[in-house]
C-alpha cells in the first residue's frame, strides 16, 4: 500500500494519510519538564493524558491521535530554550512546560517570535502576566497577597514589617501587598531587603529586629507581624533568625514558597514551630476526576496529586482540545485556546482565565508550621476561595491561625533512619467540596 508522508513543518502537526483515509492524524505535543526530579511525574501524567484523550478521540470520532513527547530541562533556563528551539525545528508548535519561571523567562521572547502556542503548569511570577503566546494554570504571585492580608487581620495583626527579596519578584509581590494591606488597613512599619546574591543575612536581620522592635514600641502592643517575601533561601534566614529571641516572638507570614517545604521543616524546624509561619498554597477545586487521577497517580508515587501536577493534566486536554477545533499553526490555536480553557472543567476545577492568559480564580489553602514533640509539621488552618470564572464572581474566606484548632487532618513531615525527609500525609478530602 502506497502511503503519503507529509511533514508540516509550522503546524506541529503531523499528517499521516494512506490511501484509504484509515490513518488518523496525528498532532506531535512537546512536554518539558523542569526538572529530573519532576520528569517521572511528568512523563506518568502526559502519558495517562494521551491515553484518554486519545480514547476520547476514538470514541467521537475525531479524526486526530496525539502524542505527547516529554523531555527534561535538568533544572537549567538554557537547557529548556535549546528544547523549545529543537521541538520548534522538529515541526512542534505546541508545548506543555516552562514550570519554572526563570526556564520561561529564558524562553519567551523565542516563544512569542516563533508562534509556538505554550501552556505552563506551575509558573506564577507576576513578571509574566501579559498578552504572549503562554498561558499558564496558576494564577499569578500577586494574587495571594489578597489572600496573605485577609489572614494577617484575622489573626488580629494590625501592623507588619517585612523581609523581602530585593529581586524583581521580590518587589512585584512587595507593591501587590502594599495594595491589598491597604484594602485590609494594615500599617507596613519597614522594610528590610536582601540582595539575592547574599549568604550572610545577619545585617538584613539586624534590620528587621530594629524595624521590628520600633514598631512594637510605635504602636504600643503586641499587633506587629511580619511578612516575609522570599524563596529557596527561606530555611537559611529562619535558621538565622532564631538568633534573635524577640523575632521568634512574632507572628509570621509567608508566601506560597514558604508554605509545605521539607526544606524549612529540615533545616529550621525549631525556629519556625515557633513562628509558626502562615502561608498560602495553590489548591484544586474539589471534584469527581481529580479523585480518579489522584487513586492512579498515588498508586504510581505514593504520594497525593497535588495542584501544579495535576494542571500538566488539565493542560494536555486543553491543547488537545484547541487543535482539535483550529488544525492551524501554534499561533492560529493560540486564538482559540482561551475559549477552549472557559469551556473546559478540568480535573483542577473551572480553567477559564483572564485578560492576560493566567487562571482567573484563586483558591489558596492555608498552613501553618507547629511544634509536635521534637518535630515539626504543618496543618492547614484556613483557605481563601477568589472565583470570577462563567460570568461570576465571589469570595470565599475562613482561617482559625490558631495552634490547637485543626481544621484539617495535619500534613507531617519526620526524618527516617537515613535522614531523608518523609511525608507523611494524612487526608480526608470530603471538606473540600
Amino acid at each position: 500500500m502506497l502511503f503519503l508522508l507529509i511533514y508540516v513543518l509550522t503546524l506541529g502537526i503531523v499528517w499521516k494519510q494512506d490511501n484509504d483515509s484509515l490513518r488518523k492524524d496525528t498532532v506531535r505535543i512537546g512536554v518539558i519538564s523542569p526538572s529530573e526530579e519532576l520528569a517521572p511525574k511528568y512523563q506518568f501524567i502526559a502519558n495517562l493524558a494521551q491515553n484518554e484523550i486519545n480514547n476520547y478521540c476514538n470514541e467521537t470520532g475525531i479524526n486526530l491521535q496525539f502524542e505527547y513527547i516529554v523531555s527534561n530541562a535538568y533544572s537549567n533556563p538554557e537547557t529548556a530554550l535549546n528544547l523549545t528551539k529543537y521541538y520548534r525545528e522538529q515541526g512542534i508548535n505546541l508545548i506543555l512546560g516552562y514550570g519554572w519561571n526563570s526556564q520561561l523567562e529564558s524562553s519567551l521572547e523565542y516563544i512569542n517570535k516563533e508562534g509556538i502556542t505554550v501552556i505552563s503548569p506551575a509558573s506564577t511570577s507576576p513578571l509574566f502576566s501579559k498578552e504572549d503566546y503562554c498561558f499558564r494554570l496558576c494564577p499569578d504571585d500577586s494574587r495571594m497577597t489578597e489572600a496573605v492580608a485577609k489572614i494577617i487581620v484575622q489573626s488580629n495583626i494590625t501592623t507588619v514589617v517585612i523581609i523581602q527579596r530585593g529581586d524583581e519578584w521580590g518587589k512585584e509581590i512587595s507593591r501587590k501587598f502594599e495594595t491589598a494591606s491597604k484594602n485590609e488597613r494594615i500599617e507596613i512599619a519597614g522594610r528590610s531587603i536582601y540582595s539575592i546574591d547574599e549568604s550572610n543575612y545577619s545585617q538584613t536581620l539586624d534590620e528587621l529586629n530594629y524595624n521590628y522592635l520600633n514598631a512594637l514600641e510605635k504602636y504600643r502592643n503586641d499587633n506587629v507581624g511580619i511578612f516575609y517575601i522570599g524563596l529557596g533561601e527561606a530555611s537559611d534566614i529562619l535558621l538565622d533568625a532564631s538568633d534573635y529571641p524577640e523575632l521568634m516572638k512574632a507572628r509570621w507570614f509567608g508566601t506560597d514558597s514558604t508554605t509545605l517545604d521539607p526544606q524549612i521543616l529540615e533545616n529550621a524546624g525549631s525556629a519556625v514551630s515557633q513562628i509558626k509561619l502562615i502561608g498560602p498554597e495553590n489548591s484544586h477545586i474539589y471534584n469527581e476526576e481529580f479523585v480518579r487521577i489522584d487513586k492512579i497517580f498515588s498508586s504510581k508515587f505514593d504520594l497525593p496529586l497535588d495542584f501544579y501536577t495535576a494542571n500538566i493534566y488539565d493542560g494536555c486536554w486543553i491543547l488537545a482540545l484547541s487543535a482539535v477545533e483550529e488544525r492551524e499553526t501554534g499561533e492560529e490555536i493560540s486564538k482559540v485556546l482561551p475559549r477552549i480553557a472557559r469551556n473546559h472543567y478540568g480535573i483542577t476545577g473551572p480553567c477559564e482565565l483572564n485578560e492576560n492568559g493566567d487562571r482567573s480564580w484563586v483558591r489558596y489553602f492555608f498552613y501553618g508550621y507547629f511544634g509536635w514533640g521534637d518535630a515539626a509539621y504543618c496543618h492547614r488552618v484556613g483557605h481563601y476561595t477568589y472565583l470570577e470564572t462563567y460570568g461570576q464572581r465571589g469570595t470565599s474566606f475562613s482561617a482559625n491561625p490558631h495552634e490547637g484548632i485543626i481544621l484539617h487532618p495535619p500534613y507531617i513531615w519526620r526524618k527516617d533512619y537515613e535522614s531523608k525527609m518523609l511525608p507523611l500525609v494524612l487526608r480526608d478530602d470530603s471538606d473540600l467540596a
